[in-house]
Order: structure tokens, then C-alpha cells, then sequence
């Protein structure tokens, strides 16, 4: 699959609304909504700091809220208690100033410019992913699936949700020649290659080697993918690429393509 594949014609409409028609959709966008207000009215109260809200019980309880709905809370991943989770949260907002990370999101005016003029960008970006990932921090196993969708709650114009069988599966299959950010170097986009594949398989042993750089990869695909679609569609700007998705309450460029990364054919 080539990311072209993604954004020419009315594809990624169509992809869009599959998601949205589908069995869980529905219940996921009415989940995503009201976090998403709730968020920002956590936010609001905190003075407009993302570092501020982390530490409250409103974070907490949201956030276990939304990964509770999206099946994060199985027998094989249990989620930790709330209270466990704002003190994880506010452990995190110690370590990494994540009002400073917050100002960046998609479109950047290219992500992959951003990144190597400021390694505290991507060194915050790699050690808060870090953090999320280990076990009883968010969940008892850990990994990169929760680990994503916590840092998408977090910086939800930035940062893509991953899972194993659609949207990280859906990376995976994107073809490896053409799995690059905008600017077209990994090297020049991290500040030097990343270790092991940028776009592994997910599943079974390969979900191993989704590590907080493979997250950033896809940061810098999800990126690319938009750039795409705006060239392809002859630059109609922001509005139009969130007006795809029809669904009341959708977040940033992140969320929009998450939806067109659903469930792509093998």
C-alpha cells in the first residue's frame, strides 16, 4: 500500500465513513466527544495548562474512562485504578514539561522541520512514550498500544492512537520504500535513523519492537499523510481536511486519520 493509495480520489471520505457507520463506531465517537469537552473544560479550569490538568482527578478519571470504552480494560491489559493513573500522570508532568511539547501538533508546516531543530522535542517526546509504556503504570502489562492512546489524550493534535489489528497494522502494511515523513529523511526527522524497522508488524513478537520511536515515525506519517492529501486535493487548507469527518466532536489531524487508517485491506 502506498500512502497516494490513501488520499487520492474520495478514498479517505469513504474510509471515514465506514468507521463512522460501523458496529463500535458510533459508541467510540460519542466517547471521544465527551472526553474531548471534558478535556478542554479541565484545561480551561487549570488556567489552559496541559501540565496542570494531568495531575487532577479529571484527567484521570476521563482518560480511564475513554481507554475503558476502546477495550483497554481486557483480562490480557487491565487498567490500573484511577487514583493510580493521576499519580502516574502527575509522576509524568513532573519528569517532561508537556506544556512545551503541547504547542506542537498537525499540521506543523512540516513535523520533520520542528524535530531536529529542537532534540527536547523529540527527547521529551521519547521519554514521556517511555514512561506511559511500562507496566503498572497505566495498565498491569503495559506496552506501546496504551501507551499511545494516553499520549493521544494528552496531545490529541499531535499524537496518533495506535493498536495492533487496525491502525498499526495498517502502518505496517504501508509500503517500506514509501514509509518516510515530510522531507523524506528519518535521519534528518529524528536526528539520526531510528533502530530497527520504522513501521514493524504489531502483532505477536514484532509488537515488541514498537518503541517510543517507531511512535514518532508514525507521528511523522500521520503528518505526511495529511501533506499528502492536501497536495493531491489541491492545498484546500485545514478546515476541509477535518470536514471529512462528520462526526460531531472529532479532534485534530490525528484523529481524522486514524479513521482512514481503519481496518485497510492486506
Amino acid at each position: 500500500m502506498l500512502i497516494r493509495q490513501l488520499v487520492e480520489g474520495d478514498f479517505s471520505a469513504k474510509a471515514i465513513d465506514r468507521y463512522n457507520s460501523s458496529r463500535r463506531g458510533p459508541r467510540f465517537n460519542g466517547a471521544y466527544a465527551r472526553f474531548m469537552s471534558s478535556r478542554a473544560a479541565g484545561i480551561r479550569d487549570g488556567g489552559g495548562s496541559v501540565q496542570a490538568w494531568m495531575g487532577t482527578e479529571n484527567a484521570a478519571r476521563n482518560i480511564w474512562k475513554l481507554l475503558d470504552c476502546y477495550g483497554m480494560n481486557a483480562r490480557a491489559s487491565v487498567l490500573m485504578p484511577i487514583e493510580h493513573l493521576r499519580t502516574t500522570l502527575g509522576s509524568l508532568a513532573r519528569d517532561v514539561s508537556i506544556d512545551e511539547v503541547a504547542v506542537y501538533r498537525i499540521p506543523t508546516g512540516g513535523l520533520g522541520r520542528v524535530l531536529p531543530c529542537g532534540v527536547a522535542l523529540a527527547r521529551a517526546l521519547r521519554t514521556a512514550f517511555d514512561y506511559l509504556r511500562v507496566a503498572q503504570r497505566v495498565s498491569e502489562a503495559g506496552g506501546f498500544v496504551v501507551a499511545s492512546k494516553v499520549f493521544h489524550c494528552l496531545l490529541p493534535d499531535l499524537a496518533p492512537m495506535l493498536d495492533r489489528t487496525h491502525i498499526a497494522l495498517s502502518l505496517y502494511r504501508i509500503d517500506r520504500d514509501d514509509y518516510f515523513p515530510p522531507g523524506g529523511s528519518w535521519s534528518a526527522y529524528l536526528g539520526s535513523p531510528p533502530p530497527r524497522t520504522p513501521n514493524p508488524s504489531p502483532q505477536g513478537a514484532g509488537s515488541e519492537a514498537w518503541q517510543a520511536d517507531q511512535f514518532l515515525c508514525a507521528i511523522g506519517v500521520y503528518e505526511r499523510i495529511y501533506e499528502e492529501w492536501q497536495r493531491r486535493h489541491n492545498q484546500p487548507g485545514l478546515a476541509a481536511f477535518l470536514a471529512l469527518d462528520g462526526a460531531p466532536g472529532t479532534g485534530g489531524v490525528p484523529r481524522v486519520v486514524d479513521k482512514i487508517l481503519w481496518e485497510q485491506p492486506a
